[in-house]
């Protein structure tokens, strides 16, 4: 074991270091072609005059490094959009991340990618935020983990229906990502980073900021994303591959289904070493009867060798499978 000191986001978006994480390496990794800084935006700058706000702005949510706002209704050219901006001296390896997600989104289109529409400058502060499309209804976490209502288990077989089906979107974006030329590794896929249309049908995996254009196998210069839902293979030597989002999926599948927040009970200093050492996997909750079909999927997902997991096209076939097989 060597000494070390890591960051790494929590399931609601707060950084902090850790230390004494058991064999994390870092080694340059390939970012791939186009992300070049002086050529990747071209076209993409907006004028940070032309968004309307309202009195005062309303705040969709925060993070260790940036604040999401909420335009005016059809505060930009006659659409409502929600603006990420960055708070001062939040570091240069947060700019890059932000240019890296308008870089990636903007040539990645998807029903279920959220949609960007490019770069601006916040005049008072002078630092970038980013305009994306607006979506109403919150993020997964919310239907998962309703803040004013419980629900009980096993769901009804209604509510399964519609939590199968955004599962299925959203692997039906990570599928895509991973056929892209070059592949594209989301690298930090969980409930908070899918967003809801108002009627919480209809899912779009949005935040890419740490993100990466996979030529081959590569390692990631830092470790970075939530570590209730990363591969074992991140915490062992920090190789990126498609395969760890494939992981994080059996994560957000498994609590989807039951409800229940991944390593509720364990702090995230220890979760390295029982996830990558001890093998261990979050919780499977009985209550929740899980049919065996789904359940098969998610430890299939949770598997060590990353080779040896599904993939997403594969994850998005039993999904539909069983839906059909509900569905009335």
């Amino acid at each position: 074991m060597f000494q070390c000191r890591v960051r790494a986001m929590d399931d609601r978006g707060c950084w902090g270091s850790f230390s004494n994480i058991e064999t994390l390496a870092t080694a340059k990794f390939d970012e791939g072609p186009g992300l070049n800084r002086r050529e990747s935006y071209k076209g993409s700058k907006i004028s940070y005059k032309d968004i309307r706000w309202d009195k005062p702005r309303r705040k969709l949510g925060a993070g260790g490094f940036g604040v999401v706002y909420r335009s005016a209704i059809g505060g930009w050219r006659g659409i409502t959009v929600a603006v990420k901006e960055l708070i001062r001296g939040c570091g240069e390896d947060a700019h890059r991340d932000l240019e890296r997600e308008v870089d990636i989104l903007r040539r990645m289109k998807h029903p279920h990618l959220i949609r960007v529409f490019g770069l601006c400058t916040v005049i008072e502060e002078n630092t970038p935020a980013m305009l994306m499309e607006y979506m109403s209804g919150g993020s997964l976490s919310l239907v998962i983990h309703p803040p004013y209502t419980s629900f009980s288990l096993p769901l009804s077989n209604k509510e399964t229906i519609r939590r199968i089906s955004l599962l299925e979107q959203i692997a039906s974006a990570m599928h895509f990502l991973h056929h892209a030329q070059p592949c594209i590794v989301h690298r930090d896929l969980k409930p908070g980073n899918v967003l809801l249309d108002r009627t919480q049908r209809v899912a779009k995996v949005c935040d890419f900021g740490l993100a990466r254009m996979r030529t081959a196998a590569g390692k990631a210069t830092r470790v970075a994303g939530s570590f209730k839902y990363m591969a074992p293979e991140l915490f062992k030597h920090n190789t990126v591959t498609e395969h760890v989002d494939t992981y994080s999926f059996g994560v957000v599948v498994n609590e989807t289904l039951s409800g229940a927040y991944p390593w509720k009970d364990t702090p995230d200093i220890a979760i390295p070493m029982r996830v990558a050492v001890e093998n261990k996997r979050p919780e499977i909750v009985k209550e929740a009867k899980i049919h065996p079909n789904l359940l098969k999927l998610i430890l299939d997902c949770w598997r060590q060798d990353p080779t040896a997991r599904p993939t997403m096209g594969g994850a998005l076939d039993v999904l539909k499978a069983h839906r059909l097989e509900l569905s009335p």
